[in-house]
């Protein structure tokens, strides 16, 4: 099946998850993306991440002749009011931290275009990732538990339109 690159930067490429994805990324999850999900209930990760595809707007980063970077996408659910933005990374990440800071932006930046507003749980026990979620413009704004896992609850609102009034009805200048 050809893979359809939605946003691209040098070889890499955003695109839609597919179920020929999904094996390549279970055996390349780094210990911490393992942990994450068996904090979530799901001992197999293969089965959370089908899961997943059937819920969420799931996409994977990927290279062009090489593996996952990240697993990534928006989860809506109607107990959640906003959008919940999520991303799992592989092995493959820890190569290229430069990659996974411009990367990120520009993933946010793709789904601020329909969704202004976010939300993002990250387990407590990850500063690091803490820390990447504010540097991406989420907002620390609470706690909440999980099957005995305590989690940082964060919001993103975007500024993309800084201004309310359409351009039609703004004054002409002369």
């Amino acid at each position: 099946m050809v893979e359809v690159k939605i946003i691209k930067r040098g070889k890499y490429y955003l695109t839609p998850l597919l179920y020929s994805h999904v094996n390549e990324i279970c055996s390349n999850l780094p210990p911490e993306g393992l942990y994450d999900f068996h904090c979530l209930g799901h001992e197999d990760p293969r089965e959370a991440i089908l899961e997943m595809m059937e819920v969420s707007e799931v996409y994977v980063v990927k290279s062009e002749d090489g593996p996952i970077l990240c697993l990534t996408g928006l989860a809506f659910d109607i107990d959640i009011e906003l959008p919940q933005f999520f991303c799992v990374f592989t092995n493959e990440v820890k190569k290229n931290l430069r990659l996974l800071i411009i990367g990120s932006r520009m993933i946010i930046e793709f789904f601020d275009k329909a969704h202004p507003k976010l939300c993002m749980s990250i387990l407590s026990e990850f500063p690091i990732m803490i820390n990447w979620a504010t540097s991406l413009g989420f907002e620390p704004v609470g706690f909440s538990e999980v099957l005995g896992h305590k989690y940082v609850e964060f919001v993103r609102c975007s500024h993309v339109e800084k201004n309310v009034s359409p351009k039609s009805s703004r004054p002409v200048m002369h």
